[in-house]
């Protein structure tokens, strides 16, 4: 089968598949780039070929998921589509499924990586005539991602420091919000060591980078993501809200009185 445009078969995908009853919480590229399009002026974006989702259901086995994925496809008319899980749940661990063409034998077309976990800093987003899908807050999506940016492994992170820099385009951020997601993930930002001081690295990892669309240059996707990272690299208690206009945190004073 001939499939021409993987992107809207993975949406399509997601669209039905929230009407399988799971909580189901979609993250990740896709949302992000429905984002973009929808509430900015921004005409750069990145493929991905993944869909990433968080189930709420802690006990929702591999066999499960590849029954509502194959449902879903047979759904939206694709029914001849291989569906396998090639990775299972584990400690810390999201379950791996692919999609190839027909037989194991196939390539993949693409992949599905469902986590075991409850997600409750979500939005309501609208995909193609109003169709309603549920996915993280931008607040929860920059709080995985500042951390991610912060750890000595960001030259393996590149697509964060670039997804920090869309997110940064998106009104309505509020650190207060990001810091209580934190807090209640119990996940907090490392050093930003190699983010501060390895510069030239990480420029060579972006160029090396592929899959985006209208790429910006290094100096403007880095100086945008280093000013929304600030309060995090620099400990910062104070509080406020992210100006895009101004690309800076703007401190929200009544947090004092």
């Amino acid at each position: 089968m001939m499939i021409d445009n993987i992107m809207e078969l993975m949406y399509r995908l997601m669209m039905e598949l929230c009407n399988s009853k799971l909580p189901l919480v979609f993250k990740g590229g896709l949302i992000l780039q429905n984002l973009i399009k929808t509430e900015t002026d921004l005409n750069t974006f990145r493929g991905t070929n993944d869909i990433d989702i968080d189930c709420g259901d802690f006990s929702i086995t591999e066999s499960v998921l590849v029954s509502k994925i194959r449902e879903a496809l047979d759904a939206i008319g694709f029914s001849s589509l291989f569906v396998a899980c090639h990775r299972e749940f584990g400690e810390n661990r999201a379950a791996g499924f692919e999609i190839r063409e027909s037989t194991a034998d196939d390539k993949v077309l693409f992949s599905i990586d469902i986590s075991r976990k409850h997600n409750k800093w979500v939005k309501q987003y609208y995909i193609w005539d109003n169709m309603a899908i549920i996915g993280s807050s931008t607040e929860k999506m920059a709080a995985d991602k500042i951390c991610a940016v912060s750890e000595k492994t960001v030259y393996r992170r590149i697509k964060d420091i670039y997804d920090l820099y869309l997110l940064s385009f998106i009104s309505g951020i509020k650190l207060s919000k990001i810091r209580e997601i934190m807090k209640e993930t119990n996940r907090f930002p490392g050093e930003f060591n190699q983010f501060r001081m390895n510069i030239d690295a990480l420029r060579h990892a972006y160029s090396e980078f592929k899959g985006i669309v209208n790429k910006p240059s290094f100096e403007s996707i880095y100086s945008r993501t280093f000013d929304f990272c600030v309060p995090f690299i620099t400990d910062s208690s104070a509080n406020g809200e992210w100006c895009v206009n101004d690309g800076m945190w703007i401190e929200d004073f009544r947090d004092k009185i």
